[in-house]
C-alpha cells in the first residue's frame, strides 16, 4: 500500500513528465512499473487538433502496449487512483484484446510481403515491348547519324516489329542506297566505272514537233 509520501513523489515523477513531453514532443519519461509492465509518458497528438499525452506498456519482453484509455489531453483532471484503475482495467480485459489485434495486424503484415514478394519475381509485362521500342529508337538514332555523315545516304530503315527482325548489313545497306539512286543521275565512263552527270538534261519535243512518218 503506498503511503502519502510515495504518492506525493509518484505525483511529482507524472508532473515532471508532462512538463518534459510538453517541451520535447519525441520525449519519453519513465514514470515507474506496475505488475512487471514499465510505465513511460510520451506525448499524444493527433491530426483533429487533439492533444495531450499517454502511458505506454511494456512487458517482460519487447513488445509494447498503448491503451486508449491510458490518453489524457493537457487538460483533463488526474488523479493517481484513476490512473492506476485503469491500467487495471487494461491488464484484465483490454490486454488479451490488444494482444490479439496485434497478431492480426502481424499476419496482414505478413499476408502484404508475401503479395510484395510474388509481384517482384514476376516479369514485367511489357518487357519485351520495352526492349523493341528501345532498338528501334536506337536504330533511328544511328540512321539519323548516318544521315549527317553522307549527304549521298539514303535510309533503308524500316522499324522492327519483333526482336527476332533483322536489319540489312552495311554492304546490303549500301547496294540498296546505290539502287535507290536515279539511274538518271549516273553514266558509263570509259573506265566502265559509274560517275555523276554533270551535263544538264536534254529537253524533249513534244511529239508534234516531229514529221510524221
Amino acid at each position: 500500500m503506498l503511503g502519502d509520501r510515495d504518492g506525493e513523489r509518484m505525483r511529482d515523477i507524472l508532473a515532471g513528465g508532462i512538463k518534459e513531453v510538453t517541451r520535447n514532443s519525441g520525449a519519453k519519461v519513465l514514470f515507474g512499473t506496475y505488475r512487471d509492465f514499465t510505465m513511460t509518458i510520451i506525448r499524444s497528438m493527433s491530426i483533429s487538433s487533439y492533444d495531450g499525452f499517454r502511458i505506454i506498456l511494456q512487458g517482460t519482453g519487447e513488445q509494447q502496449f498503448q491503451p486508449d484509455n491510458l490518453r489524457y489531453s493537457f487538460d483533463d483532471k488526474l488523479s493517481l487512483s484513476g490512473l492506476f484503475q485503469r491500467v487495471d482495467n487494461f491488464l484484465g480485459k483490454g490486454l488479451d484484446e490488444s494482444i490479439e489485434k496485434q497478431r492480426e495486424r502481424t499476419r496482414q503484415e505478413r499476408a502484404e510481403l508475401e503479395t510484395v514478394k510474388a509481384a517482384l519475381d514476376k516479369a514485367f509485362p511489357q518487357q519485351e515491348e520495352l526492349a523493341l521500342t528501345r532498338e528501334n529508337h536506337n536504330a533511328v538514332m544511328r540512321d539519323l547519324q548516318r544521315m549527317q555523315d553522307d549527304p549521298n545516304y539514303v535510309s533503308i530503315w524500316t522499324p522492327k516489329t519483333s526482336l527476332t527482325d533483322e536489319q540489312p548489313t552495311t554492304a546490303e545497306a549500301a547496294q540498296l542506297t546505290a539502287c535507290r539512286k536515279p539511274w538518271s543521275m549516273w553514266r558509263h565512263t570509259g573506265s566502265s566505272r559509274l560517275r555523276r552527270s554533270t551535263q544538264p538534261f536534254r529537253r524533249l519535243h513534244p511529239p508534234a514537233a516531229y514529221p510524221a512518218l
